[in-house]
C-alpha cells in the first residue's frame, strides 16, 4: 500500500534524533562545567585533587546519589517529595532508636528500611488522596517529620549504637568505600529500572501527559504511590548509610537534603514538568553538586555563603530548564510546520465509501442517562453499533457528545440504561481498562498519546512487549516494539522515519493517525474515535478519515463523534444526531443531507424531505 504519512519524505525535520526514552542527555557542558570546577579549585588548593579528597567527595555525594535516582523517576512522571530532608532525619532516629534499644545491628537496618517505605507509601497515599500539588503536600510533610524527629530525640542525637554499624564507615572493598560501592550499585540498578523496563517507559508516559498514560491502558495512580514508595525506600537506605557513618542519629541530619537532591536533579537535564530526563545528566549533576560544594569549603567559604550559592544553583538550574522547555517547544512547532500537510495528498472519495456488507450488531446502548447534580446531560439515549460499518454521532457543542463517549468507553457509569457488547452482554458495569480487554477501543480527542514518546511505545503502551521478567520490572523489548509499531503503521498505510522520536515532532495528521493505529488490534470489536478531525487540515483529515474506513473494513464497528458535517457526508454509514442531551435522529446516512444535519443539530425541525445530495 502506498505510504500515506511518511516522514522520509521530509528530511528536514530537525528534531534531535536518539534512541533514548526521555531524550538525550544533553549534558556535555555539565562535565566541561565539572572539570574546569576542579581545575579552579585544585588551583587555589592542589590538595583538592589528593586521593583523600576525592574519596571524601565520593562519600560525601553517596547519599545523594542514591536519593537523586529515586527523585528524578518521581519528578520523570511529574511529581516531586520535598518531604526527603525531614523523612531522612525522622527514619535515621527512628532506626538508629530500635538499634540502640535492641542492640541488634540488623533489626535496626530493617527497621530503618521499613520505616523510609512506610512514610514513602504515605506520602504517596496523601498525593493521591488530597488531589492536590505534590509540591503542597510534601511541603507540609517535611515539617511534620522534621519536627517529630526533634519529638523523639528531644532534640539530642542517638549514641550508645552496636559495634557492627562502624563497618558502614570503615569497610573498604579495594580501597574504595563500601558506602561509595552500595551507592554505585543503587544508582546504576535504579538507571535501568528507569531507562529499561516497562515500569519505567511507563513513569516516562505518566510525566508526558498522566491522563494520556491512564486512557492508554496504564494504572497511573498505583504507578505514582510506587514511585512515592520507591522514594521513602531510597531514604530509609541514605538514613542507614550515614547514621552509620556518623556513628550516631541527629534530628537534624537530613537538613537541606532536599534542596541539594532537586538541584543536583534538575542540573542534570531533568524537565521539572516531567517528561524528559536521563541518568547520565543525574549523575553529573550530583558529581557537580559535590565538586561544588568541598570547592567552597576548600577554599574557606562560610556556611552561610555556601547556602546561599546552593540556592543560587538551584534558581539557575531552574532556569536553564525552562530555557530548555521553551527551546523544545520552538523545535516542536517548527517541526510541525514544516510538516503541516502540504505534501499529504488528498485521498479519493470513493476510498471513503463502505465496501464491506454492515454485519451484526457489536454494541447497542439502550436508555442512557446521565445527570450531574441537577443538570441532567444526557437522557433516553440509545443506539447500535455494526460491524463493518461507520456511525458518526453528531451534535453541537453541550449535546452531550462527551458524556455519551465516556459512558460508552467505560470512564463513566451512566446513571440509568445499558451497554451491551456482542458475545459478552451488559458491560454497564466494567471499567474502561476491562472494556479494552474485551476488545473494544477508544480514541480520545485530547488524551491520544504521550507527545514525548515515540511511536513505537505509544502503540504498545499498556501491552508493552517484555524481553523478559514480569510486570512494571520486565525489561522492555525496543527492537519488538518498533517492530510492532512498523507493521500496525504500515497496516494503515502510514510509514515514519523513526518510530522512536517523540510524536510532538510530527505534524497534527501524523500524531492523529498514530493514535488511531493503537486501535487497529487483533479482535477489536469497537473502535471509538472522539473528534478525530479537529483542528486538522483539509488533506490530514481525509487521511485520517481513510484510516477509519480502513478500521471498518477490516470488520470493527467504528463510532465517530464529531460536529463536523462535511467529514460525516464523507465517511458516514449510519448517523446519529444529538440535541440537547437526546437522540434527535437515527438513520441511514443516505437519509439526509448537509442542510438537513445542520438543522437537526441545531434542533430545528426538518422541512420538506428532498435529501440535499451536496457533498
Amino acid at each position: 500500500m502506498t505510504s500515506a504519512l511518511s516522514a522520509a519524505k521530509s528530511p528536514r525535520v530537525r528534531w534531535r534524533r536518539t534512541t533514548h526514552v526521555g531524550g538525550a542527555t544533553g549534558r556535555a557542558g555539565l562535565v566541561v562545567l565539572a572539570a574546569a570546577l576542579v581545575v579552579l579549585f585544585a588551583t587555589v588548593n592542589p590538595t583538592f585533587i589528593s586521593a583523600a579528597n576525592i574519596t571524601t567527595i565520593l562519600v560525601n555525594i553517596s547519599g545523594t546519589l542514591i536519593a537523586a535516582i529515586a527523585m528524578a523517576r518521581l519528578i520523570i512522571a511529574g511529581q516531586i517529595d520535598l518531604s526527603i530532608g525531614g523523612m531522612m532525619a525522622l527514619v535515621a532516629v527512628g532506626g538508629a532508636w530500635v538499634m540502640r534499644e535492641t542492640q541488634s545491628f540488623w533489626l535496626g537496618v530493617v527497621a530503618t528500611i521499613a520505616l523510609g517505605l512506610l512514610l514513602g507509601l504515605a506520602n504517596g497515599l496523601l498525593v493521591r488522596i488530597l488531589k492536590i500539588s505534590p509540591i503542597i503536600v510534601t511541603l507540609a510533610l517535611l515539617g511534620v517529620y522534621t519536627g517529630l524527629a526533634f519529638v523523639i530525640t528531644q532534640s539530642r542525637p542517638i549514641f550508645e549504637l552496636p559495634a557492627d554499624i562502624a563497618l558502614l564507615g570503615r569497610l573498604r572493598i579495594l580501597g574504595v568505600p563500601i558506602i561509595v560501592i552500595v551507592a554505585l550499585i543503587v544508582f546504576i540498578l535504579g538507571a535501568l529500572a528507569l531507562t529499561k523496563t516497562v515500569g519505567g517507559v511507563r513513569s516516562y508516559a505518566i510525566g508526558g501527559d498522566a491522563r494520556a498514560a491512564g486512557a492508554l491502558g496504564v494504572d497511573v495512580p498505583r504507578h505514582l504511590v510506587l514511585l512515592y514508595v520507591y522514594m521513602g525506600g531510597s531514604i530509609g537506605l541514605v538514613a542507614l548509610l550515614t547514621y552509620g557513618r556518623l556513628g550516631s542519629a541527629s534530628p537534624n541530619l537530613g537538613s537541606g537534603f532536599e534542596i541539594a537532591v532537586i538541584t543536583a536533579v534538575i542540573l542534570g537535564g531533568v524537565g521539572f514538568s516531567g517528561g524528559i530526563g536521563r541518568p547520565l545528566g543525574v549523575f553529573f549533576g550530583v558529581v557537580t553538586i559535590g565538586i561544588l560544594n568541598a570547592g567552597l569549603i576548600f577554599v574557606g567559604i562560610s556556611d552561610y555563603w555556601q547556602t546561599v550559592i546552593g540556592g543560587a544553583v538551584l534558581l539557575l538550574a531552574l532556569g536553564a530548564d525552562q530555557f530548555n522547555e521553551y527551546r523544545r517547544r520552538r523545535s516542536r512547532k517548527a517541526a510541525e510546520d514544516r510538516q503541516g500537510g502540504d505534501r499529504e495528498g488528498l485521498v479519493d472519495p470513493a476510498e471513503l465509501v463502505a465496501h464491506v456488507p454492515a454485519g451484526d450488531i457489536a454494541l447497542s446502548a439502550t436508555g442512557l442517562r446521565k445527570a450531574y447534580g441537577a443538570v441532567t446531560a444526557v437522557s433516553e439515549v440509545g443506539f447500535s453499533l455494526r460491524a463493518g460499518q461507520v456511525t458518526c454521532l453528531l451534535g453541537d457543542n453541550g449535546a452531550g457528545k462527551s458524556t455519551v463517549i465516556k459512558m460508552i468507553s467505560g470512564l463513566v457509569r451512566p446513571d440509568a440504561g445499558d451497554i451491551e457488547l456482542k458475545d459478552v452482554g451488559s458491560i454497564v458495569d466494567r471499567g474502561a481498562l476491562e472494556r479494552r480487554d474485551l476488545g473494544m477501543e477508544t480514541v480520545y480527542q485530547d488524551l491520544a498519546v504521550a507527545p514525548n514518546l515515540g511511536a513505537a511505545y505509544n502503540l504498545t503502551l499498556g501491552r508493552e512487549p517484555v524481553k523478559w521478567g514480569w510486570g512494571s520490572l520486565g525489561v522492555f523489548d525496543r527492537s519488538a516494539a518498533i517492530a510492532e509499531a512498523r507493521t500496525r503503521l504500515g497496516s494503515l498505510g502510514i510509514s515514519l522515519e523513526d518510530y522512536l522520536a517523540p510524536v510532538s515532532a510530527l505534524s497534527g495528521g501524523q500524531r492523529q493517525c498514530v493514535a488511531i493505529a493503537r486501535t487497529d488490534v487483533d479482535d477489536v470489536k469497537v473502535v471509538i474515535l472522539d473528534e478525530p478531525t479537529a483542528a486538522l487540515g483539509v488533506r490530514q483529515r481525509s487521511l485520517v478519515l481513510k484510516l477509519a474506513r480502513s478500521l471498518a473494513d477490516a470488520g470493527a464497528a467504528v463510532l465517530i463523534i464529531t460536529h463536523d458535517v462535511e467529514s460525516v457526508k464523507l465517511i458516514a454509514d449510519r448517523v446519529v444526531v444529538l440535541n440537547l442531551g437526546r437522540v434527535s435522529f437515527d438513520d441511514d446516512a443516505d437519509t439526509v443531507g448537509t442542510r438537513d444535519l445542520i438543522h437537526l443539530m441545531a434542533g430545528l425541525p426538518l422541512e420538506a424531505r428532498e435529501i440535499d445530495q451536496e457533498r
